[in-house]
């Protein structure tokens, strides 16, 4: 109301329009925090705060080819701002642009090389380049800032187990279940990075088997399992397609053809052989993964409706919720947001990140008091994310 009153008198004040549009990104109102900041980069092109804020309120917008323009901006004029540079490697990545978002994000990293955010951004932009081994260090890195972080080592061990290091992603899988032995994805990975361990000396097995049995689909899919354990995505590939076209309705066939997909960097492909696995035998667990994959194609939409159909039909899953509370909080849906974080943390009371995103959830609707009961929270689960939390917690 103030800023309000202040460009009704003084139109061209600059401070007014960007604090005006930050206080409508704080209560969730992106369109208009978005309307007010590019005023305020009507007002002076050249301003970094003004830019930085709009690039931020149009992320939340999901106008990301906007946002990157706004952002890339905000990177020239202040190329020292390892933030700039991470909110421009998001709006890449939701771009569907991997290169150039894996190049911003390397920037923010060199920047604030011991920064959690910076070190996930780059490590989850190199994932995304199919760059499992270079992802390895910022992984460790963040192990290592974090050695009680079950979530993050989980996706160390994930990321050894893409790299085709399966004996550190079986030492570090089991490290994840010794801390949280609940843990079904990482239980999952484990076996299946312990099964594509002993493929790999199987191969020509496999190879002799498909010659001498072409019309056996369930050869072709062992041969497509091993070259998937090897890494040999585009053999993988024509080895399961081959083993659909002879039995065309295996869901177990699409599912992990989906899967070698989702490796692989394809999320289009990888969404249509989720939806032919589900259209065969519909699980959670498949609506899970579609929405995931929805994610990194960009249709944010599509993936909450995958995400919504999981909790549909299992809804005590700690995934399931997690991942459609956070669409939800990138959609700037911020009171469904609130809804699903909090049957998630009575499922999970300790969930570090349901905790974190409830309370910034709680930030963007104005609950100062909530977000604060969220930073106590978290001091006895993460400080790490506690402190995060409170560094945007207005004052």
């Amino acid at each position: 109301e103030v800023f309000t009153r202040l460009i009704a008198l003084e139109p061209k004040m600059l401070a007014a329009h960007i604090n005006l549009g930050v206080s409508y990104e704080r209560l969730g109102r992106m369109s208009e925090a978005a309307a007010a900041l590019t005023e305020a980069v009507r007002l002076e092109p050249l301003n970094f705060f003004a830019n930085l804020n709009l690039g931020v309120s149009l992320l939340n917008l999901d106008r990301n080819a906007e946002a990157a323009e706004a952002l890339k901006k905000a990177t020239e004029l202040s190329p020292d701002r390892a933030d700039a540079w991470h909110f421009l490697g998001n709006a890449y990545g939701d771009l569907g642009d991997h290169e150039k978002s894996l190049a911003a994000m390397k920037e923010a990293a060199r920047l604030k090389p011991n920064d959690f955010s910076m070190l996930m951004g780059l490590a989850t932009a190199f994932l995304a380049n199919q760059k499992h081994l270079e992802a390895l260090d910022p992984l460790r890195q963040i192990v290592r800032l974090r050695p009680n972080d079950v979530d993050s080592l989980f996706i160390l061990g994930n990321t050894y187990m893409m790299a085709q290091r399966y004996d550190d992603a079986i030492t570090t899988l089991s490290q994840v279940l010794t801390k949280k032995p609940d843990h079904v994805d990482a239980r999952d990975r484990l076996r299946v990075s312990t099964v594509r361990k002993n493929l790999l000396p199987r191969l020509e097995a496999y190879k002799r088997r498909v010659a001498e049995e072409p019309r056996d689909p369930k050869a072709h899919g062992e041969l497509a399992q091993a070259y998937n354990a090897l890494g040999m995505f585009p053999e993988s590939e024509s080895e399961y397609l081959k083993a659909i076209a002879l039995d065309p309705n295996n869901a177990d066939f699409h599912n992990t053809l989906a899967i070698t997909y989702a490796e692989w960097g394809k999320p289009n492909q990888a969404i249509e052989h989720y939806q032919k696995s589900i259209d065969i035998r519909p699980n959670h667990v498949l609506y899970l993964s579609l929405g995931n994959q929805y994610q990194k194609a960009g249709k944010l939409d599509e993936a909450i409706k995958a995400y919504q159909k999981s909790v549909e039909i299992k809804s005590t899953l700690p995934q399931s919720l997690y991942a459609l509370a956070s669409a939800y909080l990138k959609k700037g849906r911020y009171e469904e947001t609130v809804d699903v974080l909090r049957k998630l943390l009575e499922i999970e009371p300790a969930h570090a990140y349901g905790n974190h995103g409830l309370g910034l959830a709680y930030i963007k609707l104005g609950n100062k008091t909530g977000a604060m009961q969220q930073y106590y929270a978290l001091q006895n689960i993460n400080p790490d994310l506690a402190a995060d939390l409170l560094r945007q917690i207005p004052k």
